[in-house]
């Protein structure tokens, strides 16, 4: 008996997280988010572990679920299942959460409950011809929300990524479907992702991001948009007679994400360690360190895409307070040598920076200067570690400024970056040390002993 209701409940569970068509009574509310609230616990505990990139991943389906229970709790409760956005807002999700928790049940009467297979395959030429102006709209309304956060703002923060581009799917999934005449979920979402190219198109043109940043959001932009139409189509669908101007309270979840974040604030800071060995002793290495000579161009593809890289290093004087100059593929990055340990480290804070990759905006970009300074290297040191065996190891290290969000997903993409720049003066300096061939040291020079 007991398994046959866990059975039940679960069955249920998976029926609001895909058809989102149906309330949720409170104690089932309650025990399924207490469930995703501690996977959600456990995951932050994991990222803040591990520093792993990949971990944001993870949270994109419990927040999904989450804003599924919480819309259909709303309803439960007799509220306006845009209620449920409000667990996209930190501080006031936790408020949301209690109050779902405690309100009655009291189904919405404006929630009808029809099972979600029993939809109209409306002619699709009628269709087009009455929503054209709507997803014209759309883009239109995208794109200005986009821009006055760029403007305004002038900050990437996680509601430029996460917030607006699940607005902006719920937007869609709303306002193409009526209670009347609407579409299948599979060509909800279709239009979900057809939004983005026009969109990436206007901020293409309109010179607010290049080729390779759009290509960078699109991975994290695409699975939220895909769950808010879904979400947006089940309210749309269930949710009649629509009130439209519901749909605008909306917007207020953009500056409430905005304001609880830099009220809770963020810590930019990154350590990025980078190791290698090289079959040569320290003192041979060491020769290749401070300065390094012209390196072949790479076979990368991120640097072929654009990507900056280092070329060579030169250096007006050895020891402390002396100006490194690296030559990078979009400009010259200057360094001021703190520590000089000779065979052992060599450590610099950064003066200037190029940028980090190549514009791919048709003109000059319009990004205010404050979002163009987003990645900031602040120092670095490359250690020489002698091993038992004669060798070396390489340990690079490079302390960054990433003032992008979610942190998660853009370490995503700086570390390989970060990395790869590493690895590729490692191993320039490898190859350069493994092919000397001239002794290290005195005591390596074999002494010939004259005999009577």
């Amino acid at each position: 008996m007991e398994h046959e209701k866990t059975s039940s409940a679960v069955e249920e569970l998976f029926e609001i997280l895909y058809f989102i068509n149906q309330p949720i009574q409170r104690q089932l509310f309650n025990i399924f988010i207490a469930f995703i609230v501690l996977i959600f616990a456990s995951v932050t505990f994991l990222y803040l572990k591990t520093k792993e990139g990949a971990v944001f991943f993870l949270f994109l389906p419990l927040i999904y679920a989450s804003l599924c229970l919480c819309v259909c709790r709303s309803v439960d409760a007799g509220k306006s299942p845009w209620w449920g956005f409000l667990a996209l807002v930190p501080g006031l999700n936790v408020i949301l959460l209690i109050a779902l928790a405690i309100l009655p049940s009291h189904p919405n009467p404006n929630w009808h409950p029809i099972h979600p297979q029993h939809y109209s395959e409306n002619d699709y030429k009628i269709w087009i011809k009455k929503r054209t102006f709507s997803f014209i709209g759309l883009i239109f309304f995208s794109y200005i929300l986009i821009a006055i956060q760029i403007f305004l703002v002038k900050e990437y923060i996680a509601t430029l990524f996460i917030t607006t581009p699940l607005l902006i799917g719920v937007f869609s999934g709303y306002l193409v479907n009526s209670e009347q005449e609407h579409i299948s979920p599979r060509d909800t979402r279709i239009i979900g992702i057809l939004i983005l190219i026009p969109l990436a198109a206007d901020l293409y043109f309109s010179q607010m991001g290049g080729v390779i940043c759009l290509i960078m959001a699109f991975p994290i932009t695409l699975p939220i948009i895909l769950m808010g139409s879904h979400i947006g189509r089940s309210v749309a669908v269930h949710w009649w007679p629509k009130k439209k101007s519901q749909l605008l309270l909306l917007l207020f979840l953009i500056p409430a994400h905005f304001l609880t974040i830099h009220l809770i604030g963020t810590d930019p800071s990154v350590k990025i360690n980078t190791s290698m060995i090289v079959q040569a002793s320290p003192e041979k290495v060491w020769k290749y360190v401070p300065e390094v000579s012209m390196m072949q161009e790479p076979d990368e593809l991120m640097f072929k895409l654009g990507i900056a890289y280092p070329r060579q290093a030169q250096l007006d004087r050895d020891g402390l307070g002396a100006k490194r100059i690296i030559d990078f593929s979009t400009g010259t990055m200057e360094q001021v040598v703190t520590k000089w340990e000779e065979n052992r480290k060599l450590a610099f804070s950064i003066t200037s920076q190029p940028p980090l990759m190549v514009k791919t905006t048709l003109g000059p970009s319009n990004l205010p200067q404050k979002l163009k300074e987003f990645f900031k290297v602040q120092k670095g040191e490359i250690k020489l570690v002698p091993l038992p065996d004669g060798s070396t190891r390489l340990e690079g290290t490079s302390w960054l400024s990433v003032d992008i969000h979610p942190h998660s997903y853009w370490r995503l993409i700086v570390d390989p970056i970060v990395h790869a720049i590493h690895n590729r003066v490692f191993r320039h300096i490898k190859q350069q040390a493994e092919s000397d061939k001239t002794p290290s040291s005195i005591e390596h020079i074999p002494i010939q002993v004259a005999t009577k």
